[in-house]
């Protein structure tokens, strides 16, 4: 029993920094995330998690705004059952997910544990002078891409918060169309 128990820890370790080396995934944020020079973090904050899950969950036909450039044509956005599925089982793997330094040139990084503890020891002002002083005054956050459809749909969550009356961010689905990346429906957004 110790022997499985410990054989299952080993495979899950393996699969989560397997995931992190994903080529698809490090080349689909790069081709997508274009500011050089923003600060990142390892990972998404557990509320965010539950928001992109909820909008999944919720998806109709309604609920979406088409972001595409055919506005006498605008495409529907359904996902199949098998695809919420796929798309909620790779929602939970997030919660144990870590982005890694060096993922964008020129980015700085940060993790969201050291995030935290500056909100967590001060208070909002001295957090945020601190964030502008070392991190640039933007902290962005990705999520990792889910791919459908043989890679040519993603669903993919970014966000920035640059202060307590700044920031903004969403869920939104990527279309891929003669090998470029279009962001085309937005799932749900926040702004402050």
């Amino acid at each position: 029993m110790k022997y499985f128990i410990l054989l299952t820890v080993l495979l899950l370790s393996v699969h989560i920094v397997n995931a992190q080396n994903d080529p698809a995934s490090i080349k689909f944020i790069r081709s997508v995330i274009h500011d050089k020079g923003i600060t990142y973090t390892d990972s998404l904050g557990g509320a965010t998690l539950k928001n992109i899950k909820k909008a999944i969950d919720s998806l109709s036909e309604n609920n979406y705004l088409y972001l595409g450039k055919n506005k006498k044509k605008p495409g529907k956005l359904s996902f199949t059952r098998a695809e919420k599925l796929y798309i909620n089982e790779q929602l939970s793997t997030l919660q144990s997910f870590t982005w890694q330094p060096g993922l964008l040139t020129g980015a700085k990084f940060v993790k969201i544990d050291t995030i935290r503890k500056l909100f967590a020891d001060s208070n909002q002002f001295s957090a945020w002078q601190y964030i502008n002083k070392h991190y640039g005054g933007q902290i962005c956050s990705f999520s990792k891409p889910i791919f459908l459809r043989n890679s040519t749909v993603c669903i993919f969550y970014k966000d920035y918060d640059c202060g307590s009356l700044c920031g903004g961010g969403g869920l939104y689905v990527y279309i891929k169309r003669n090998g470029i990346w279009r962001m085309e429906y937005m799932l749900y957004a926040w702004a402050t």
